[in-house]
């Protein structure tokens, strides 16, 4: 678009108000290399090199719109030529450069060799405080110098720009332009639709043929083309990416996608869908905005209407679904339930801790809760403090002694059991016990007999009844001092032990042995008496046993009670873990 730029500006305020005519003479076309006329005119323009200067000719007519507006214009008959321009200026009688303009590249042909050139007409309208007072222009502008396409064009493309921002890149009605499959075509429902601003109405069902290949974009291609009375809408049907571009003649089109055929044929919907009805745009705005609704009727989870914003105490008192809670609330209310500095224990992962929450590590001002258990302050602890330790060690007291007595247990006893001494023998003796006697009974032996000695003995005569002794081997045995005796035909003086007399009969008494073998006399018991033999005692050796144990048991002593002292063993002390039962969890506080 046409700019007065800064030079022209500043010869434009030095004329005004110096009271002088502001007169702009000539025109100056040229072709630039690269210049992109959709981007506004640089203010700090310059009059471009002189051999990108194609013409250069005097204003062809002026005349006024407005009291500030007036029209240069520069007609180029078909004698001029031949060159392209794309960059249009105004300059003043002085030489100042006053105004530029960028336009798309023009070619200008003059009629040669039979061949007709072109005429072509440029208007530059120039704006500011009292441009007609200023310019002495007293004529009004002829019809020939506004440039009606440009007003047309500009109108179109105004209006195109308005729906883009109402309606976005694309909006569909319903189901207009919708593609559906047909068996083995498509068909495009009838309906209303923005594309890039440009309304495309479809006003019956457009058959499409199958792509040659699947699956496949499906695109409208739309665009704004002049027509003979008008500017319409242009819709052509595109398969594959949407790319927006410009035709050869200048003419910008808009590609949309509308749907995607699948692999399978079926289609997937592409397009941007509102249900506006007969009713129109504006009532569905006004629905989907519930203005409708009493301003008595407020919202709730279930019912639309006019929403509220709440209370602090309605906030806190956590009860009321009907209005909304704003940020600052939400915070206030949540100061209100966890303050800054409240500590938690966080179980999870340290990494994953909350945002507005850190661990108690002892930075940024935060106490150092790592490898400590918490113990809430008071009387002996003041907030901060720290203290504690894992492991004590008491204190050296010297070599000293312990003494303690058990309770008394009542009467008890106990028993245990030596270890292997190996082989070994034990020396005891009985205590005299005085004179004494014991007595003993033999149990039954059953039927037996005994063999009898009845050693020298001697009987008085007169009790010794008349009788003879048949004897058929006798046992002399030899008395001691008597040794001399003979006693018969058999005896042996050198037979210590004494002799056996076979064959004799003897009438006489006198001192004598008798050897004689008792009858069995049945089953029968004696009675032995061991008379005392007075106070003495034995002497008993126990022989080894080989290795082995002995069985102890220490009877009942009564309810008693044992002494025992704790030797020392010199100077010492103990080391002792006083840690508790633990559980480890991170313990984080509230930073935000």
């Amino acid at each position: 678009m046409p700019a007065i730029i800064n030079t022209g500006a500043a010869y434009i305020a030095a004329k005004t108000g110096a009271s002088e005519p502001v007169e702009i003479t000539q025109f100056v076309l040229a072709d630039i290399d690269g210049l992109d006329h959709s981007q506004p005119v640089s203010l700090a323009e310059t009059l471009p090199a002189a051999n990108t200067i194609v013409f250069q000719a005097a204003v062809s007519q002026k005349g006024y719109l407005t009291p500030d507006k007036v029209v240069y214009s520069l007609s180029m008959d078909t004698s001029i030529g031949d060159f392209h321009f794309n960059w249009l200026g105004l300059l003043a009688s002085d030489g100042t450069l006053v105004a530029v303009a960028y336009v798309p590249r023009t070619l200008k042909v003059a009629t040669a060799n039979g061949i007709q050139g072109n005429s072509i007409t440029r208007n530059f309208l120039l704006q500011f405080a009292d441009a007609q007072q200023a310019t002495g222009i007293n004529v009004p502008a002829e019809t020939w110098q506004i440039d009606l396409s440009a007003w047309l064009n500009a109108m179109d493309e105004r209006e195109r720009v308005s729906n883009r921002d109402i309606y976005g890149r694309s909006s569909f009605f319903g189901d207009g332009w919708k593609l559906e499959q047909d068996g083995s075509s498509y068909k495009l429902k009838p309906g209303i639709g923005y594309v890039a601003g440009i309304r495309i109405v479809n006003a019956q069902e457009m058959t499409i043929a199958a792509p040659s290949s699947i699956p496949k974009e499906i695109c409208l291609d739309v665009s704004l083309q002049k027509g003979v009375n008008q500017a319409v809408a242009v819709i052509t049907i595109f398969m594959g990416s949407p790319v927006d571009y410009v035709d050869g003649s200048g003419v910008q089109h808009y590609v949309e996608k509308i749907s995607y055929i699948m692999p399978t044929g079926a289609t997937s919907d592409r397009r941007t869908v509102y249900d506006v009805g007969e009713l129109g745009l504006i009532n569905f705005i006004l629905t989907r905005t519930n203005i409708y609704v009493s301003q008595q009727q407020y919202a709730s989870t279930t019912e639309h209407g006019i929403v509220k914003r709440s209370t602090k105490a309605q906030v806190l008192a956590r009860a009321d679904d009907q209005t909304y809670v704003s940020p600052k609330q939400l915070w206030a209310a949540l100061d209100h339930l966890i303050p800054l500095n409240v500590g938690v224990f966080w179980h999870g992962i340290i990494d994953d801790i909350p945002e507005g929450w850190a661990l108690c590590d002892g930075q940024d001002g935060r106490p150092n809760a790592i490898n400590r258990v918490i113990v809430c302050a008071g009387d002996e602890y003041q907030p901060d403090a720290i203290g504690g330790e894992d492991t004590r060690s008491t204190s050296s007291n010297g070599a000293h002694s312990h003494g303690a007595s058990t309770a008394s247990a009542g009467a008890h006893s106990h028993s245990g059991q030596a270890n292997d001494g190996g082989a070994h023998s034990h020396g005891a003796s009985t205590a005299s016990a005085g004179s004494h006697s014991h007595s003993a009974s033999t149990g039954s032996a059953g039927s037996h007999s005994h063999t009898i000695s009845v050693y020298n003995h001697t009987l008085a005569t007169s009790r010794i009844p008349s009788h003879g002794h048949s004897i058929n081997s006798v046992k002399l045995l030899k008395y001691p001092g008597y040794e001399w005796s003979n006693f018969g035909p058999d005896y042996d003086p050198g037979d210590a032990d004494g002799a056996t007399v076979t064959g004799a009969n003897n009438g006489g008494g006198g001192a004598h042995n008798h050897s004689a073998g008792s009858n069995s006399t049945g089953s029968h018991t004696h009675s032995v008496s061991i008379g005392n033999n007075g106070t003495h005692s034995h002497s008993v050796t126990v022989n080894s046993g080989g290795t082995h144990k002995h069985s102890l048991s220490i009877d009942s002593a009564g309810a008693h009670s044992h002494s025992v002292s704790v030797n020392s063993d010199g100077s010492h002390s103990h080391s002792v873990d006083v840690r508790q039962r633990y559980y480890a969890a991170a313990h984080i506080v509230r930073v935000a």
